[in-house]
């Protein structure tokens, strides 16, 4: 993981009012999430877990144990607190790992979690597989220093710690969604949506008054869109968000070379879904004890749109 995504990772940044139902629907997207897929007595691993942010949800689907890693030691010490302060009942590790490094945890779980951070792991799969081809010629061991910011690892640390029809949970930015606002920059600009030229450089933003999606590229806007569509890795971009990250570098995942992946490492996409969808038909009793709304600003909306959750198992079953 980069210097700039540890430096913002896990900063505390004043609260964006503007913002706030749009906070309060991602929230309960991740609820919703876990209570769908958590099985009661169950035991899940949160990787990365932050601060504990989601502790409270898996209190209330009567966890059985849960595994927390992230790897900032402060994060890991408020995840702590948390737990103490929220009088979880089911028993807890906390543990300062990085989740693109191999995990050797020597347990099993029912449910790994994975909110809003496998995009940070998505730019070096093709240097990954590189390096594991060399590797396996040269020394078995290797590769594992080398791994580091790979999405490969993190569906391979999810697929060895799941139990046999366990389920990943992932929220990850919506590629088709951001293609889409970023195609429409070519007939449709607006003061927060713009394509602009600086010094050989081309800057395309997509978002509104407090957040935003910005590639920067030496590329005209047809080839840089064609480029996104022939080559799935390595597309950066910086995303700011009021109150929550601050021009943080993340990555585009396209769907069909998730899905490959995955398949490469035992894991099936059983569910796809962009949050707005999501919320068309929601738990009102959960949507409640969240304190979220589906009467959604313009702007919110565009925020929980950029957004889409992904259920993965280990072998396809009915929920």
């Amino acid at each position: 993981m980069s210097c700039t995504i540890k430096e913002n990772y896990g900063t505390q940044h004043p609260k964006c009012q503007a913002l706030e139902n749009a906070n309060r629907a991602n929230n309960y997207i991740k609820a919703f999430l876990i209570k769908t897929y958590m099985l009661c007595n169950g035991v899940v691993l949160d990787m990365p877990c932050g601060k504990g942010g989601d502790l409270k949800k898996f209190r209330a689907h009567m966890t059985a144990f849960y595994m927390g890693i992230d790897l900032l030691p402060a994060s890991i010490d408020e995840a702590r607190k948390r737990y103490v302060s929220t009088k979880c009942m089911f028993g807890a590790i906390f543990d300062v790992r990085d989740f693109t490094l191999p995990l050797d945890l020597q347990s099993k779980y029912d449910l790994v979690s994975c909110q809003f951070a496998m995009h940070y792991a998505w730019d070096q799969e093709e240097r990954a597989r590189q390096v594991k081809k060399q590797a396996s010629i040269a020394h078995p061991y290797a590769k594992l220093s080398k791994l580091k910011d790979c999405s490969e690892q993190v569906l391979r640390n999810a697929c060895a710690n799941l139990k046999a029809g366990g389920y990943f949970i992932v929220t990850i930015p919506d590629y088709d969604e951001i293609m889409a606002r970023l195609v429409r920059l070519g007939t449709l600009q607006d003061q927060w949506n713009t394509a602009v030229q600086d010094e050989g450089l081309y800057r395309f933003r997509v978002g509104g008054e407090h957040h935003f999606i910005e590639f920067e590229t030496n590329l005209s806007f047809t080839a840089f869109i064609s480029s996104l569509k022939a080559q799935p890795f390595g597309h950066k971009y910086l995303y700011y968000q009021a109150g929550a990250v601050e021009r943080v570098p993340e990555y585009l995942i396209p769907p069909q070379a998730l899905a490959k992946l995955a398949a490469e490492e035992g894991l099936c996409i059983s569910s796809s879904r962009n949050f707005l969808h999501m919320l068309g038909s929601v738990d009102h009793q959960l949507l409640k004890q969240i304190g979220a709304t589906t009467e959604l600003s313009p702007e919110c909306k565009s925020v929980v749109g950029l957004f889409r959750a992904i259920v993965m198992t280990t072998r396809k079953r009915k929920h």
